[in-house]
């Protein structure tokens, strides 16, 4: 049995109108048309970190490794100031740091690993 070209044309023309209505759908609550949320998401995932028993620990480890790298902790995005506030020092030394041969501990500073 074959398809009228009527019958295709209807299933074309439904699969593209429930594809464009998935799009917008997913358009309207997106990050890059709010970027606000995104934001309030990386706030939000801060105060579940802060509650942490583990908080205090890492940041001390996010301000030693800020004293060590001042360009690190003056970095809007992964600076102390940054959206991502003590996570931000962890965040860029797995992202960044590490490849380059930084150092995430408390206590150690470049001078004395040479």
């Amino acid at each position: 049995m074959t398809m009228k070209p009527a019958m295709k044309l209807g299933i074309s023309v439904f699969v593209i109108v429930a594809s464009s209505l998935l799009w917008l759908r997913g358009w309207s609550d997106s990050l890059v048309r709010f970027p606000e949320r995104r934001d309030e998401a990386i706030f939000r995932q801060n105060v579940a970190h802060e509650s942490s028993p583990d908080y205090q620990a890492e940041r001390v480890l996010a301000e030693a490794y800020w004293r060590r790298y001042p360009d690190v902790a003056e970095d809007g995005y992964f600076g102390k100031t940054g959206p991502y506030g003590s996570l931000g020092a962890r965040k860029h030394f797995t992202l960044h740091g590490k490849r380059e041969g930084r150092i995430w501990d408390e206590t150690s500073s470049p001078e004395q690993n040479k």
